[in-house]
């Protein structure tokens, strides 16, 4: 900065700041179970690795977070060929 501030906006500029992490403190503590499906197979994902960097990433905020990849399937897990077999395999890694 080229020009001198003054002690009240110094003032201002430190309480800024400090609303800011309370606010980030909050919204790290965040612990709600969220699941991240892929299947191995799944283009958009990456065939999985976009998932698991996403579910790297979520974690660092929230630690509830779990990645799951399904094998021989694509994007749409709920809509495959074994859908079935997917859902309960949904539903017990869920239930677990």
């Amino acid at each position: 900065c080229s020009f001198p501030i003054s002690i009240g906006f110094a003032e201002l500029l430190i309480e800024v700041s400090q609303r800011v992490v309370e606010k980030e403190k909050k919204i790290i503590d965040i612990d709600i179970p969220v699941i991240l499906l892929s299947g191995n197979e799944d283009p958009v994902g990456l065939m999985g690795k976009a998932v698991i960097e996403l579910g790297e990433y979520s974690k660092s905020i929230n630690s509830n977070t779990t990645e799951v990849i399904l094998y021989n399937s694509r994007h749409e897990v709920l809509h495959d060929m074994d859908s079935k077999k997917m859902k309960g395999d949904i539903l017990k890694r869920v239930l677990a």
